[in-house]
């Protein structure tokens, strides 16, 4: 809450700020408040603010080398000028901050996911059974492969929205005097994308570093190790920027809003061996509307509030958009003048992606038709999602090999 004083000069600022990052040492703080209780406003705080205190340290799981406090102001004067925007525009600065921080954890879960690979592929090499390199197994080698997909597709994912936002941004007029409204405005614009890729770079993050934790083993689960500390400083992306199941609904309510979701990509990027992908993909797209528009006829004016089906959507947008970006770079990569090894590299991870990504996306679509007893879509959904993946262990393995070789991610 937010008042102004009879002078003017201050507002006086009461409440709690809960789980703040780095509040242990930080110079200054974002806080938002309802100035007379109802116009949502932003101010900055600085640390030295009368009326200003923070909480104990919180003791969590992971995160060790950043302070997290709470942060309690009681009646603390904040200086007019130090409004951030206008009175009652707090949500403009809210819900941008969250975008970008989405996004940007987005790149940061694609990196961890990178380091993680390298530690599995690494320790593979290192760990002998049977007096052989446990990576010369092939249930080990799988991992490996599927890590590598998952990764290419975050990451793919990540290229592909910094490039929109970038060609959005750009495209502005940095002279005139509506250039930061405009830029938060376009920014707004990808909400729903920011808020998938950090649901698909977090829960990408967390399958890949599970995995490379279990082909350590025991050790793994031995504190000092690298893939330890991960394994539980992961577990927070998931949860901080919006939960993963606030995301989902977002994403499944701002897509529903749209005449036209999930729009086809460039015409003439799809050609020669990738027509089994683009045919998926468009198999994906049209299953989503056709849910789409069965969910708008059952539920009407109550979709909004069905969760469960929204949460569904959100799984088909958010595998859509992850295996699009994923095949949009491999394709072009392999028209670009890659060497044959590496354009057999990209048509590997390609395959791989691809076949996940169907499955991920069939488990959501059948989930959805399930819910809304739509049992004519089911059938439909799996001739419109078919998929020839002659050469997948082939595939799997080659990029096992690759990155046992390289012991890292290598696209």
């Amino acid at each position: 809450m937010a008042t102004l004083t009879e002078d003017g000069k201050h507002y006086l600022l009461t409440g709690t700020k809960q789980f703040i990052t780095n509040a242990g040492f930080a110079d200054m703080f974002t806080v938002f408040a309802r100035v007379d209780k109802k116009h949502f406003t932003a101010f900055l705080v600085e640390r030295n603010t009368p009326g200003l205190s923070l909480g104990p340290k919180e003791k969590k799981i992971g995160l060790h080398g950043s302070s997290t406090c709470q942060v309690i102001l009681d009646a603390a004067r904040v200086p007019k000028e130090n409004l951030l925007g206008e009175i009652g525009k707090g949500h403009k600065v809210a819900f941008n901050v969250l975008n970008v921080g989405r996004f940007k954890l987005g790149a940061i879960c694609v990196g961890q996911t990178k380091f993680a690979l390298a530690e599995g592929s690494r320790y593979a090499n290192e760990r002998k059974q049977f007096g052989t390199p446990i990576g010369s197994f092939g249930a080990i080698r799988e991992k490996l492969a599927d890590a590598t997909a998952l990764a290419f597709a975050a990451e793919s994912a990540v290229y592909r929205l910094a490039g929109l936002l970038d060609g959005k941004l750009s495209a502005l007029d940095r002279k005139s005097a509506d250039y930061y409204a405009l830029y938060q405005k376009g920014i707004e614009e990808f909400a729903a994308e920011c808020a998938l890729i950090k649901v698909f770079c977090s829960e990408t993050g967390a399958q890949v570093i599970s995995d490379m934790l279990q082909i350590h083993g025991g050790y793994g689960y031995i504190a000092g190790h690298a893939i330890e500390q991960l394994y539980r400083d992961e577990r927070i992306n998931r949860i901080f920027e919006g939960t993963s199941e606030m995301n989902r609904l977002l994403v499944a309510r701002r897509l529903l809003r749209d005449v036209a979701p999930l729009a086809p990509a460039a015409v003439g990027i799809w050609e020669g061996s990738w027509a089994g992908q683009r045919q998926l993909l468009a198999g994906m797209k049209e299953c989503y509307q056709l849910l789409s528009g069965r969910a708008r006829q059952r539920c009407g004016d109550q979709l909004s509030q069905e969760q469960e089906i929204l949460l569904a959507f959100a799984d088909m947008a958010i595998q859509v958009f992850a295996l699009e970006s994923a095949m949009l770079r491999a394709a072009k990569a392999c028209r670009g003048g890659a060497s044959a090894i590496k354009r057999e590299q990209f048509q590997a991870v390609a395959l791989l992606c691809a076949f996940a990504g169907r499955q991920r996306f069939l488990a959501a679509a059948e989930r959805c038709a399930s819910f809304m007893a739509s049992e004519d879509l089911l059938a439909a959904i799996t001739v419109k999602t078919s998929l020839a993946a002659d050469g997948l262990l082939a595939a799997k393995r080659l990029l096992a090999e690759a990155t046992l070789q390289t012991k890292k991610y290598i696209f």
